[in-house]
């Protein structure tokens, strides 16, 4: 009775850990180049357009009821406009008039209070296919057209519009742009012709863009989002004949990549967004894919996969690894910071279970018994260092 209790323990412990995406209600409609912010726990989807026109469509997503509603349009229509979540507000700006390819300079925000859309300060160029972030309760606008090197931000408190320090490259517009308390990231982007890797981090003590390690291959128009300060999801894109359904999760702490959970498909020209310890991934296009452009897709907790810059150990100074028959046992050096859990991986990637400390802080212990023999990886953190130990099972 005792093994077949532990036996559902892992089973539901691996379950637990093994996380997958979920499809949720499909957009009601397939808009090109919307803009997609999270505000008071709903995702809004707004506006937008490609060569075939532009709309005025307004939608928001209810992660609660799982549903779909309309509110009231943004006050015109544009092709590739760029927009955010600030103070409460949605700010939506710019993009290309329908069909003609004339940029436009108008700049509207969103009460949801009020549920009504507002004049704000025009942008001081007439901009399309850029890209917005909040960052500082400040609106962020990045690249487009006309200047692909444009970094200015709009301040709703004066309602002035600023202009920083150019951008190090004319590669950020189709690059996956995200923010969190840091900071300011940008990974890939360029021509759907040669797309880069290059990624960057914007320091806005310094009023400064500095270089982060690459992405693992150049992408175009992928999509990323903040998961907290330590984690950045980063999906999809497309390169080099392929449109990717890869993720990779950034670790600003380490500034390392981490493969993640694949997406359900290869999909670019998407949004992300977070809610909680959640990611969607709406709209996006894949020829192949009948409603790609209506996807709506969630995933909690991603898993958190070993990065592929980092060797593996057996053991390292600071902690000790043992093996029973019946257990794995990892004692780590009480002087260093203890982590909270560690976790256990196959050599595929996939998390399988965590331990916890027990009477014993400084010690983690994984049973065998769902184990086959062969490799398996232990990942923690202590004291802002990340260890990976290879653990061979027998």
């Amino acid at each position: 009775m005792k093994t077949l209790v532990i036996l559902l323990l892992n089973f539901l412990t691996l379950q637990l850990f093994a996380q997958t995406w979920e499809q949720k209600t499909d957009l009601p409609a397939d808009l090109a180049f919307p803009v997609v912010v999270e505000l008071n726990g709903n995702i809004h989807v707004i506006g937008g357009g490609a060569s075939g026109g532009a709309t005025d469509l307004h939608l928001r997503y209810s992660p609660q009821s799982n549903r779909w509603d309309t509110l009231p349009p943004v006050p015109y229509k544009a092709q590739q406009p760029a927009g955010a979540a600030v103070n409460g507000k949605i700010h939506f700006c710019g993009g290309g008039f329908p069909n003609t390819g004339t940029r436009l300079n108008k700049h509207y925000y969103y009460d949801s209070d009020s549920s009504k859309w507002f004049a704000a300060a025009d942008l001081p160029v007439a901009t399309a296919i850029h890209k917005a972030v909040s960052f500082d309760n400040k609106f962020y606008i990045f690249s487009g057209q006309p200047n692909k090197t444009l970094c200015q931000y709009f301040n709703p408190d004066s309602n002035v519009w600023v202009t920083k320090k150019a951008l190090p490259d004319g590669n950020f517009w189709y690059g996956a742009m995200t923010s969190n308390s840091k900071g300011i990231y940008r990974f890939g982007g360029g021509g759907f012709g040669a797309p880069f890797a290059d990624a960057h981090f914007y320091d806005q003590s310094k009023d400064q863009w500095r270089t982060l390690p690459s992405l693992p291959n150049p992408l175009h128009a992928a999509a990323a989002t903040s998961l907290n300060d330590s984690l950045i999801l980063i999906s999809g894109g497309y390169y080099s004949g392929l449109t990717y359904n890869k993720t990779y999760i950034f670790n600003t702490r380490n500034e390392l990549y981490y493969p993640s959970n694949s997406l359900p498909f290869g999909t670019n020209y998407h949004s992300m967004v977070s809610l909680g310890n959640c990611a969607y991934f709406l709209g996006g296009n894949n020829d192949d894919i009948p409603n790609a452009g209506t996807a709506n897709w969630v995933i909690c907790d991603p898993e958190y996969k070993w990065s592929v810059k980092v060797k593996s150990v057996t053991n390292s100074g600071n902690c000790q690894l043992m093996q029973t028959t019946d257990e794995i046992i990892l004692k780590i050096n009480p002087t260093e910071e203890i982590p909270s859990q560690i976790t256990l991986f196959s050599l595929n990637g996939s998390a399988l279970f965590s331990a916890f400390p027990g009477q014993e802080t400084n010690v983690f212990r994984f049973t065998k018994n769902l184990l086959t023999p062969g490799v398996y990886l232990i990942r923690f953190v202590s004291d802002n260092i990340e260890y990976h130990l290879k653990v061979p099972v027998y």
